[in-house]
Formats: C-alpha cells, structure tokens, sequence
C-alpha cells in the first residue's frame, strides 16, 4: 500500500497538486505545528517577509514537474547542505508526519555526507534522529495524523 497524508495518498498529492493547506500539513506534519507556523507569519515583524516570500513560495511549490514528495526531499538535501538546522529540524517532523520513511531522510543525509561534507551529514543525521524521537512523542500524545482532513 502506498503511502498517505492524512486520508490522501501522496501519490494523489504528487499527480494532482497540493492545496496550500494540504501542502502545510505535508510540511509540518500536525495541526500544532501548523498553528505556530501561522502565529510568527502574523507577527508585524515578518508581516513584510511574509508578503515577499508568499507568492514565490507558492509558485515554486505549485510547479507541476517534480512530484511533491521529490521536491520536499530536494529541500532536506539543500537545507542540510546549507546547515539551517532549525529549518531542516521542522521539515523532517512534518515529512515523518507525513509518512515518509525515516530510512529515506537517513539517505537523504548520507548523500549530503558524501557530497557537502560530513560535518553537514551529521547535523542532518542527529536533526533526523532527534525529530524521529519527537515524532515518536508527538504520535503518542495526539495519535496519528488526522484522517479528515
């Protein structure tokens, strides 16, 4: 069976295209998330980024030639590249939320290790450990992804 999003399979979202709402959730993984997610966009101080950034953001996810899946891995890989570990840290809660295997974000990590340097692949690999834990936690406190969505 392949794997879902809430009640989505991800390969719908991949052939069809993520609502923004779908999208956030595949990003990061829970409600709670996504909430503190829109309380800093409402803060006044990144009220102007988030003006800036909305629309390319949504153009460049929008885009229909790589599945979604492919392009929230090319993420992980660039962010871990580029060691944003804050970043990094909440997408591999979201994608694990989502369904994605904790195995292939590890591979994600190990090509970063090969190609930007180990230093970079260890601070994924300990980011992903650490969210593989959290989402152990945050699995056990709300259950698993909501199905209603």
């Amino acid at each position: 069976m392949g794997s879902t999003l809430y009640s989505v399979p991800v390969s719908d979202i991949e052939e069809t295209g993520p609502s923004d709402a779908l999208l956030r959730r595949y990003m990061w993984g829970d409600e709670e998330s996504v909430q503190r997610f829109h309380a800093r966009r409402r803060n006044p101080v990144s009220a102007p980024h988030a003006e800036m950034m909305g629309p390319a953001n949504a153009a460049l996810w929008g885009r229909d030639v790589l599945p979604l899946k492919t392009v929230a891995l090319a993420n992980v890989a660039i962010l871990a590249a580029l060691n944003r570990p804050a970043e990094l840290h909440t997408r591999f809660r979201g994608l694990l939320r989502a369904g994605v295997p904790a195995q292939e974000l590890a591979e994600i990590c190990y090509q970063v290790a090969f190609y930007a340097g180990n230093p970079a692949g260890v601070e994924a690999l300990t980011s992903l450990v650490d969210a593989v834990d959290e989402n152990a936690e945050l699995t056990a406190r709300l259950g698993p992804p909501r199905t209603d969505v």
